[in-house]
């Protein structure tokens, strides 16, 4: 072997002892930097701990509140069609003018800058065929897909779950004993939570949250998804699966407690909005709302909870609808038809299953927060597939005519008790799923449709044991009103069978409504 050879091999160990040693002094830090992370959570444990330890105190359950304490009327009154207008006498022709004679200036035309006023003869055809200009839907926003979940190791138990018909695979938590049977007390639950504390939970609370964030879940739907892998963790114990929601909510930032009564524990929870038929407890002020999935619990009953909190678990879980889950990709079509003058309308529209399918036991949340929510695209794709060829040529107040006839007769009425035995608000897909609807499913879905192919301003009127809208009208209409913020909004009730703008349920109109705006 010649010198350059030699130097050649010396420089190569030179390089690679430096590469073991750079690993070496990285993996030491890496170590010590872990060591630190995991000595600060240790400590933000054992400072929960001492709450958890600590005497718990008593609570007594308080009835769930209601959205509406009065009922809704059971049947609706047809609204009694208007006469028809006779039509006017046919008038004569004017005479003929006699031609200007060769020496008279000719009339001027009227030049671009001399634009009819909207109320002008000559612009009326342009104004009723121009004033539904029904835009097509714009490109879907490409979102940023958020990573793959972190692998699931392959040497270590897997716990396999399902989530609306779809499989997932995450890491099982291992070497936890819980069992929470018998009589429970907070000893029992601080335990359980310190073997928690002490597991290798993060790989699979980190793949729990990256799959939330790729289906779309809110808050509540974390929340569940986070309860299927639970019940697979522990098939055979309740409370252990309450525990394991509860830890797991925790260590993602939720604000939430675990409360116990006798031999099982609850969930509770403060969300940022209001939960109706929920029983709940005030603790320093702030409503806490039990979540027992399989566990039943009551009002009245006593419960023990602590005060105090995980340092960094601030986030109140957020019922809002906005943005809706993309789970899987099923859908499915339904035909509706109605009578419109004389005519029969058929139209057609599609919906997403996982959006009905997520929504079927959702807890009932505030009205407005149904009003936001925004459907699917392939529901707004074939909404203005079907409806948009109908009303692109009418004025504004025949288009709304319209839509209202087609939601107060292509559906039949039926109260949330008879048809789901609680009060349950629904989406616009959903009143397309289910059999029957009622006032607040129609107004939320009537005003979508106002807002997509109209574009008008909307109202919401919340009168007792009843939903509505109002419109404000760009040519004032006749009928009812309300007057709101200086401005004059037509009555437009969904429900009031073959009722056209302007015409409110007679039982309501010496009721003055609450007003909830629409945006």
């Amino acid at each position: 072997m010649n010198r350059l050879s030699l130097l050649m091999v010396f420089l190569v160990l030179l390089i690679v002892a430096g590469l073991v040693n750079a690993q070496e002094d990285y993996q030491k830090w890496l170590e010590k930097d872990q060591k630190a992370y995991q000595s600060y959570l240790e400590e933000q444990d054992k400072a929960f701990l001492e709450f958890l330890k600590a005497d718990w105190e008593a609570f007594e359950a308080m009835q769930g509140m209601q959205a509406d304490i009065k009922p809704k009327p059971v049947d609706i009154p047809v609204a009694p069609e208007p006469e028809p207008e006779p039509e006017p006498e046919p008038e004569p022709l004017p005479e003929p003018e006699p031609e200007p004679e060769p020496d008279a200036e000719p009339c001027q035309k009227p030049t671009p800058d001399q634009e009819p006023k909207p109320g002008d003869e000559t612009t009326k055809e342009k104004i009723i065929h121009d004033f539904l200009d029904i835009p097509e839907l714009p490109p879907e926003r490409e979102e940023p897909v958020p990573p793959p979940p972190p692998p699931v190791s392959a040497e270590k138990p897997k716990v396999k779950f399902d989530f609306f018909d779809k499989h997932y695979v995450v890491n099982q938590i291992e070497n936890v004993r819980m069992n929470l049977s018998g009589r429970i007390d907070n000893a029992k639950i601080a335990t359980a939570w310190e073997h928690l504390a002490k597991s290798d939970y993060k790989p699979a609370l980190q793949q729990l949250q990256t799959h939330a964030d790729r289906i779309r879940l809110n808050d509540w739907g974390r929340l569940t998804f986070y309860h299927a892998y639970a019940q697979k963790m522990f098939p055979r114990n309740s409370n252990d699966q309450l525990l394991l929601d509860w830890f797991l909510l925790t260590k993602a930032g939720y604000q939430c407690k675990l409360c116990y009564q006798k031999n099982q524990v609850l969930l509770l929870v403060p969300p940022k909005q209001l939960l109706y038929e929920i029983p709940y407890i005030v603790l320093d002020g702030i409503k806490y709302y039990f979540i027992g999935f399989d566990n039943k619990f009551r009002a009245g009953d006593k419960v023990y909870t602590y005060r105090g909190g995980y340092q960094s678990a601030d986030l109140p879980l957020d019922f809002s609808l906005v943005v809706l889950p993309r789970i899987s990709a099923e859908k499915k079509e339904k035909n509706l038809g109605f009578k419109y003058n004389g005519q029969d309308v058929s139209v057609k529209f599609k919906y997403a299953m996982d959006v009905v399918k997520f929504l079927a036991d959702y807890p009932q949340t505030e009205l407005v927060i149904y009003f936001q929510s925004t459907p699917s695209r392939s529901f707004q794709e074939s909404l203005i597939a079907s409806l948009a060829p109908h009303v692109r040529e009418m004025n504004e107040l025949e288009a709304i005519n319209f839509l209202l006839r087609f939601v107060q007769t292509a559906f039949s009425y039926e109260t949330d008790d008879r048809q789901f035995g609680r009060e349950k608000y629904l989406l616009p897909e959903e009143t397309i799923y289910y059999p029957s609807s009622d006032c607040e499913d129609r107004s939320i879905l009537f005003a979508f449709l106002v807002k997509r192919l109209i574009g008008s301003e909307i109202l919401v009127l919340d009168y007792p044991g009843h939903v509505c809208t109002a419109i404000k009208l760009a040519k004032p209409a006749a009928g009812d009103y309300i007057l709101y913020k200086g401005a004059r909004y037509t009555v437009c009730d969904p429900t009031y069978i073959n009722a056209v703008a302007g015409m409110t349920l007679p039982r309501y109109k010496s009721t003055n409504p609450k007003v909830i705006e629409y945006n």
